[in-house]
């Protein structure tokens, strides 16, 4: 009997040994379909990096980050064979929070502190954007500001005016200004424009009171400001030769300045699913480049000599490349440009090298590119929005492409039409699904005929408008720019009517309201898991996607909002479909945001009574009650409410000090957000659970104490 006991036993444990041994020879092999893929995974393990360093609660010192990365390098070289790859991973992640790191010590700028209005301010025009009606914009450099020491001037402010002076890049000015500091997020962990602003190098924004004194004119300077001037000469031109709005579309074409574009035109291309068009990036770049690599090719091919002797597609390659780095510079070489510009240039390069120019390694080398160098880039929409795109076309036409070669072989006119236009579709449908979690992430809206608005506004674009703009910017030097542009005019004129017409249409925006960053975290590596691994491997993206079904159903918007300044309160009502704001006309963009933030419209924001009873708020003479979950949240209006509403309610909300009058005497210890604690911290939040329960969260908090919080 116990022979046979120890016989089972023997036999049980050689079977689980089997078993291990089966698992990781199955598990080696699965890992062994990954190998080729190595390369795609490092933009993923150096954005994790990055990620993480943005996530500090506080400024770590940059000799942490430089010791992270020679430790790791240390552990890649001593490990054991078998284990070299976690070691790559390792320098790969402790390489991205280093990279941010050193950023953020590259570009530091002094915060302004305090408004100051008025202050006389004198500065070198580094830019100059017209807004068309409203004005204009400055961005000075090599700043003098009266009464303020140079170590806390900022190194660039930006400046707003209500008319559009005769200003020219790299003249020295001076003009009478009132002056803040860049406002941060309108809630706590949205879009922080602060943030934003400092990785440009601007510590302060404000508005110019009287007229522009110019104290030098625009000298012969670095390369940079002969760019801008020349910018500036192309808008004027532009401005000139084209009617408004087509000619603010068009300067937004041209060279990447989208404030002369009207609101209205906005909104329209935004609902019609066109706003891509707006944004110099891949499409524009690639139909720029790509009209003339065809156009120098075909005039190559007309000469038989050269066509015979030469590579003339070589030299077409080398061509295009060069037109689209001036382009790029025309068009402002922002961080989305010069990613274009970067994958744009190895594609040409893979064709002088007779090499596939379009893979997944070409995505992952110019995102790897553009983290390295631009590691806040990592939490910019149009960073997101176009490498989701490119990443999900090239996975699908790289599944399609035997059969998109058979469709095309041999195929007439009359195929080759049906198949751009098919190309044209397919395209949208994966572009839209890819981007569509983005979209609502940091729009929270999505275009529900941006199909329909691709295919009639696409040819428009391709074959009109893109070839027309680089035809004017060839002729501009000789004065023969007329004609082109009034193609270019006539094209955006048809491609603003469409946008119209299709934004007009029922139902074309679907709205919603605020998403966790958890979930759209786990949708990225859910989409990932799901192109980049192979093999069983890929079922690991279930992992994530339900993590986010996870998050998804965990998440609850905030209750009430306080603007940074304090003095705009919203609630949101009971049903969620509605929005209860204190003023309709202060703080306008911080009360749109905040509607668009929910996923509601205009007609769903209801402002406060003076007095009685509007949704979940009930106003008196001097003070509006909100009261949820049996818990009172005042907004005291008056200072002779002081007394009352500090012994009863829970949260205090004033638009002037009150924390020392509030907190003198009494047993109720409410929870105090007034002018100034708005100011110090920020926007908050305050989220009331079923139990009672009061969270309250300001941007200061979700932000920490980083360079650019100016704290």
């Amino acid at each position: 009997m116990r022979l046979d006991l120890k016989r089972a036993v023997d036999f049980d444990r050689e079977s689980i040994r089997a078993r291990k041994l089966s698992l990781l020879a199955l598990l080696s092999e699965e890992l062994e379909y990954q190998k080729h893929q190595g390369l795609l995974y490092a933009p993923i393990l150096l954005a994790c990096g990055i990620a993480l360093y943005f996530a500090m609660p506080s400024e770590p010192p940059i000799i942490l980050g430089g010791f992270a990365v020679l430790l790791s390098f240390f552990m890649r070289v001593f490990c054991p064979p078998d284990w070299r790859f976690i070691g790559s991973a390792l320098i790969l992640v402790c390489a991205g929070f280093f990279t941010g790191q050193l950023r953020t010590h590259l570009v530091h700028t002094p915060i302004l502190q305090v408004e100051l209005s008025p202050v006389m301010v004198e500065g070198t025009v580094e830019e100059v954007e017209d807004k068309g009606e409203e004005g204009a914009r400055f961005i000075l450099s090599d700043i003098h500001i009266d009464d303020l020491a140079a170590e806390e001037t900022p190194r660039k402010i930006r400046l707003s005016a209500r008319q559009d002076y005769d200003v020219r890049v790299g003249q020295r000015i001076r003009a009478l200004s009132g002056l803040n500091p860049p406002s941060g997020a309108v809630m706590p962990g949205d879009f922080d424009f602060r943030q934003y602003l400092y990785f440009k190098g601007i510590g302060a924004v404000g508005f110019i009171y009287k007229d522009i004194e110019v104290l030098e004119r625009a000298p012969p300077g670095a390369l940079t400001r002969r760019v801008e001037a020349l910018r500036q000469t192309i808008a004027l031109r532009v401005e000139r030769t084209m009617h408004y709005p087509e000619a603010g579309v068009a300067m937004a074409l041209m060279i990447g300045r989208k404030t002369a574009i009207a609101p209205g035109d906005q909104e329209a291309m935004r609902g019609a699913g066109l706003a891509h068009m707006l944004a110099i990036s891949g499409l524009h770049l690639g139909l720029f480049s790509g009209a003339l690599f065809f156009v120098l090719r075909l005039a190559l091919a007309c000469w038989p000599r050269a066509a015979l002797r030469y590579p003339i597609k070589k030299y077409a390659a080398v061509a295009a490349m060069v037109g689209a780095f001036i382009y790029m510079l025309l068009a402002g070489a922002s961080i989305p440009t010069q990613r274009a510009m970067l994958m744009t240039g190895i594609v040409f390069m893979a064709i002088i090298l007779d090499r596939s120019p379009i893979s997944l390694r070409l995505v992952a080398f110019a995102a790897f590119a553009v983290l390295l160098f631009f590691p806040e880039a990592l939490f910019s929409a149009s960073f997101h929005m176009s490498f989701a795109a490119v990443t999900a076309l090239i996975a699908v036409y790289d599944a399609l492409r035997p059969v998109w070669t058979r469709l095309h072989r041999q195929a007439g006119f009359m195929r080759r039409t049906g198949l751009y236009f098919l190309g044209v579709t397919l395209t949208t449908v994966v572009a839209t699904i890819a981007t569509a979690p983005f979209a609502l992430l940091h729009f929270h809206q999505l275009a529900a005929y941006s199909l329909l608005g691709n295919i009639l506004a696409m040819p428009l674009l391709a074959f009109i408008i893109m070839p027309s703009i680089l035809l004017s910017l060839v002729l501009m030097p000789l004065h023969l720019e007329a004609l082109p542009l009034m193609l270019t005019e006539f094209g955006v004129n048809s491609i603003l009517q469409v946008a119209h017409w299709v934004a007009d249409l029922p139902g074309a925006l679907i709205y919603a309201g605020l998403w966790p960053g958890s979930a759209a975290v786990c949708i990225v590596l859910a989409a990932l898991c799901a192109i980049l691994m192979r093999g069983r491997l890929r079922l690991i993206g279930l992992l994530p996607l339900g993590l986010a079904l996870i998050a998804f159903g965990a998440y609850s918007a905030p209750d009430v909002l306080v603007s940074p300044d304090g003095n705009l309160v919203a609630v949101r009502g009971d049903d969620g479909q509605s929005l209860y704001v204190s003023s309709r006309t202060s703080e306008r963009f911080v009360r749109e945001s905040w509607t668009e933030a929910f996923g509601l419209t205009d007609e769903q924001v209801h402002k406060w009574p003076k007095e009685g009873t509007e949704g979940p708020v009930i106003c008196g003479e001097t003070v509006c009650r909100i009261v949820m979950n049996d818990q009172v949240i005042t907004y005291i209006r008056s200072e002779s409410a002081i007394a009352s509403e500090c012994a009863s309610a829970a949260v205090v909300i004033a638009d002037f000090p009150l924390r020392r009058l509030c907190l003198q005497g009494g047993e109720n210890k409410p929870e105090i957000i007034d002018l100034s604690r708005a100011r110090a911290e920020g926007a908050h939040a305050i989220w009331i659970d079923k139990s009672g329960d009061i969270k309250v969260k300001s941007s200061a908090q979700a932000s920490g104490l980083r360079p650019w919080s100016g704290q």
